[in-house]
């Protein structure tokens, strides 16, 4: 991103963009900054979607566009309430799949075999893939089909080094795995894949702790437990420089995880978070569930 290979920012690129790295970004290099203050105040009303509290101060924070009226390319912001009743939930109309299936068509080589050729071969490889999936998910797949799916991912997910030593025998009663699949959510132990390590999970009071996957015991085929360890909250005078933005979905920590851990059970967890260690030992988290 940023450079001519990458080509234009898709739709996607500009959600992830304004809701992760650019906020982060100017948060740490400006929170700290009083010159900056009320730009980076002016900025994070933006990015939290505060857009009358945007539009508002325009014209103080960036006097060089005075000369044009309030128009800006927000303005469907403040429609979304007749769009959430017309087509439903924003999910379901929203244009980030179909940008980033653009990108996914735009980066294929085509040879310059254009005008149909590229197109059937395009569509034919879709369908065979669609067919085998369907093929695999019905209850009279053969087994020898199975077989291959699963050496085949694991050859696939090895070569990307995100996956590795898939079930490891610690007793007699229970063994460790690298990887579990949860409703739709891929987790992973830490040694195995850090970022999907990464989950935010309830404790018995209802609160949210963040935490990093260090085991994944499968104690029988219906129960699975993750050996959790916690997130250290950020020490007492140490400043947060995201505490004045309650709605911006970050919260800063220790860069420094628990000496103790704790087991959760994969139906405590809420989802995936993001981290990034900045200075002062303290850490960015970003919560990255969708519900």
């Amino acid at each position: 991103m940023g450079k001519k290979g990458a080509g234009s920012i898709k739709a996607d690129e500009w959600r992830l963009l304004a809701t992760i790295y650019l906020p982060i970004a100017l948060v740490i290099l400006w929170g700290e900054q009083a010159k900056h203050a009320e730009l980076l105040k002016q900025s994070m009303a933006l990015f939290q979607a505060i857009t009358i509290e945007w539009v508002d101060k325009l014209y103080s924070c960036h006097p060089h566009v005075a000369i044009h009226r309030k128009r800006t390319i927000v303005h469907m912001a403040f429609h979304i309430y007749d769009f959430l009743l017309l087509f439903g939930p924003i999910v379901g109309w929203w244009c980030f799949p179909i940008e980033g299936l653009i990108s996914v068509l735009q980066k294929i080589n085509s040879n310059n075999h254009i005008g149909g050729e590229h197109e059937k071969t395009v569509v034919t490889t879709w369908m065979h893939s669609v067919n085998l999936r369907r093929w695999i998910n019905r209850k009279d797949c053969p087994k020898l089909l199975h077989q291959f799916h699963r050496l085949y991912s694991m050859f696939i997910t090895n070569k990307k080094g995100s996956r590795k030593d898939p079930e490891l025998n610690i007793g007699s009663n229970s063994k460790e795995c690298a990887y579990y699949e949860y409703e739709g959510m891929q987790f992973s132990r830490a040694s195995t894949h850090l970022g999907n390590s990464l989950v935010s999970f309830l404790d018995p009071n209802g609160v949210a702790v963040f935490g990093s996957i260090e085991k994944i015991e499968m104690i029988n085929p219906d129960k699975v437990q993750f050996v959790i360890r916690p997130q250290e909250p950020l020490p007492h005078n140490t400043n947060d420089p995201f505490k004045p933005f309650p709605h911006f979905p970050a919260r800063t920590y220790s860069s420094k995880m628990s000496d103790i851990t704790v087991i959760v059970n994969p139906a405590q967890v809420i989802g995936h978070y993001a981290r990034f260690d900045f200075s002062g030992n303290r850490a960015v988290l970003v919560d990255l569930s969708r519900g």
